[in-house]
């Protein structure tokens, strides 16, 4: 499959304009930090193991880091320290709002009759400097955005496989090779790859993003909250062929569909997608696996017919993984889902039809075993 390192030019994909970077910092409504409980939750949350077990207080800020993913909050603490985040995490299950107390060892965290006494840490504990954000780099964006793309990402770097999103001007892209989703959103005026460890991190509403592809840096600002991350390098997949205009396809309600799909992914994650009968309805498909079959069963079969809204187009069928379908669609919203494909049916194109920003996903067909 081709690269880029930048978008190319596609005449079949209509343009999703870049946003317009601004030079003073955004006006928009956040999650405020509401306590000192609260924000030293959100230092944990940024931590991570063994040497990353640990968040650095100061008065008027706090950091922390998982090795991939810096996480700093700017609130009055009132006090400095060094602590193990794991034990912090531990002890703030217990307490909400603590008042604290300092001493040149420990800190004491007490509220309503409970006391946990944390040792400070002694070691020199040291954060990496990967650069501040920068106002004209920054633009309006939903974390939403890139969050609903995690359960297409991989967990490791493959062959054309990158546990990130493709960030640029068109949107916000995902893949696995088998699964391809689009995000048609405002991105950054310059393409790159941000992990996947750093999308886990971000809120699901407004924020500030922005990434500096010649330093190999992105970050996202929300509610006092800063979050910076090292971008993933290499050649991303050239995607924007892999979207096409389906000649038949078919409208059903989203919810139907869903549930159609947790139904039969109950004997098999793959199913077979059919259209047929008069009035033309979808029916989903799906046989226990040739293994089962070996030992000597009959076979267990799931089906599940949704209604259809609207039609166009031949008859079609086609198997593909409903299972990674079905995490790619759970969190989408509006009435109808658009199906359609093409001649050869190796492939199916999937989307929202009244979701905004628009969200389109191309799934593979599987070719071999199946039932109808």
């Amino acid at each position: 499959m081709p690269t880029e390192e930048a978008e190319a030019p596609n005449d079949e994909i209509s343009e999703t304009p870049a946003a317009t970077p601004t030079d003073t910092p955004i006006d928009i409504p956040v999650e405020q930090i509401e306590h000192l409980g609260d924000a030293l939750k959100r230092l944990t949350q940024g931590a991570g193991k063994e040497n990353w077990d640990t968040v650095l207080i100061e008065e008027g800020r706090g950091s922390s880091c998982n090795g991939v993913v810096t996480t700093e909050i700017t609130y009055p603490f009132g006090f400095e320290a060094k602590l193990a985040a794991s034990v912090l995490k531990s002890t703030l299950t217990h307490i909400q709002i603590p008042k604290i107390s300092v001493t040149e060892a420990r800190v004491t965290l007490t509220e309503s009759g409970k006391k946990f006494q944390l040792g400070k840490l002694v070691r020199d504990a040291e954060l990496p400097t990967w650069g501040k954000p920068v106002s004209d780099q920054m633009l309006m964006a939903h974390g939403s955005w890139m969050s609903r793309l995690l359960p297409i990402l991989p967990n490791q770097v493959g062959n054309m496989r990158f546990p990130g999103v493709w960030a640029c001007p068109k949107g916000y892209v995902g893949t696995d090779s088998t699964i391809l989703a689009w995000i048609e959103a405002p991105g950054p005026s310059a393409p790159g790859i941000v992990p996947r460890q750093f999308v886990e991190r971000l809120p699901s509403g407004p924020i500030q993003f922005g990434l500096d592809a010649a330093a190999g840096v992105a970050w996202a600002h929300e509610g006092g909250t800063v979050w910076t991350g090292l971008l993933l390098q290499g050649n991303y997949p050239a995607w924007q062929s892999a979207f096409f205009e389906p000649d038949r396809h078919v409208t059903v309600e989203r919810t139907e569909l869903l549930s159609a799909f947790r139904a039969v992914t109950s004997v098999n994650r793959t199913a077979t997608l059919v259209i047929e009968g008069d009035p033309p309805q979808l029916r989903c498909v799906s046989a226990d696996s040739i293994d089962l079959r070996a030992r000597g069963t009959k076979g267990s079969t799931a089906e599940a017919t949704v209604p259809i809204m609207e039609h166009y187009g031949e008859a079609f069928q086609v198997r593909v993984d409903v299972h990674r379908l079905l995490l790619a669609l759970e969190k989408t919203t509006g009435r109808g889902i658009f199906i359609g494909t093409e001649a050869r049916m190796d492939r199916i194109l999937v989307r929202p039809i009244e979701m905004q920003p628009a969200y389109r996903l191309v799934l593979m067909g599987i070719v071999g075993y199946g039932a109808i």
